[in-house]
């Protein structure tokens, strides 16, 4: 009994790695969408606010 306790402990530590593993490659997948779309917000406001400057002084 105690060897296949012991084949249970061994498979719920893969589980666990293997979950931290998908846990991961999910947030890596979140962070290759928002991380690229903060950027590109960012660059609208840098264009906007430009464009409302550049008009402000006509």
């Amino acid at each position: 009994m105690s060897r296949f306790r012991a084949l249970i402990h061994s498979r719920s530590a893969v589980t666990n790695v293997a979950e931290l593993a998908g846990v991961g490659l999910i947030s890596t997948g979140v962070a290759l969408v928002f991380v690229p779309a903060a950027f590109i917000v960012a660059g609208v406001l840098i264009i906007a606010a430009s464009i409302m400057i550049a008009r402000a002084g006509e």
